[in-house]
């Protein structure tokens, strides 16, 4: 059975993205996202509506917050964390895709929500690293210990990581949760030694201004 194309190809302002729909023969549905312009994409943001469901639903794709960067070209899977029809499936999409992007020179195109959106999300992303980078460096002055690191970082993601804040203002909570990960998975030395080693403020300093 092929693939039933039900939406056109919708084109963001100066023709710079198409998104176009496809429902599956299980029922699901995707979204490919396809560049016109001459220059890669860096972050999308789409926003489409289901049929049935009130309201409309948002995905994000930037190389500096999500795991899988943007390309050219990719196809975008629904979430399996949406609203389900009686059968248990995803609802088809309904009318039109919205989208933006930043390209990879900076400029911007789309909708102006969406951009504002991304760059909301880019906001507290630095936002993020800076104040991991100020906890990272001062508690390789004080040579403060592992649980402590720990409760501070664990606290940090705790603070972004709340119901009533909206996605783009939570993409601090990966990046402190890595560095709770590696601090957790780290053995402290001799009573004594310098904690976090040197080696590792290091590194997760020069991860961080990437």
């Amino acid at each position: 059975m092929k693939l039933f194309l039900f939406l056109v190809s919708v084109l963001a302002v100066h023709g710079q993205i198409s998104t176009v729909a496809k429902r599956l023969p299980s029922g699901g549905s995707t979204i490919e996202v396809r560049s016109e312009g001459a220059v890669a994409l860096s972050a999308v943001a789409i926003r489409y509506q289901l049929a049935g469901q009130e309201g409309a639903f948002y995905q994000y794709f930037d190389e500096l917050t999500d795991a899988a960067p943007p390309k050219t070209e990719f196809v975008v899977e629904l979430p399996y964390t949406l609203p389900r029809d009686g059968k248990g499936r995803i609802p088809a999409l309904a009318g039109s895709i919205v989208n933006a992007a930043i390209r990879a020179d900076g400029t911007a195109t789309g909708e102006p929500e969406l951009i504002r959106r991304l760059i909301l999300r880019r906001a507290n992303l630095l936002q993020a690293v800076e104040a991991s980078l100020d906890m990272i460096a001062g508690a390789g002055r004080h040579n403060s210990s592992r649980s402590r690191m720990i409760a501070d970082f664990k606290r940090m993601a705790d603070s972004v990581h709340r119901w009533y804040l909206p996605e783009e203002q939570q993409t601090g909570f990966r990046v402190y949760q890595s560095i709770v990960g590696k601090l957790t998975n780290m053995v402290e030395g001799p009573v004594g030694t310098a904690f976090p080693p040197n080696e590792f403020v290091e590194q997760e300093t020069a991860a961080l201004n990437r």
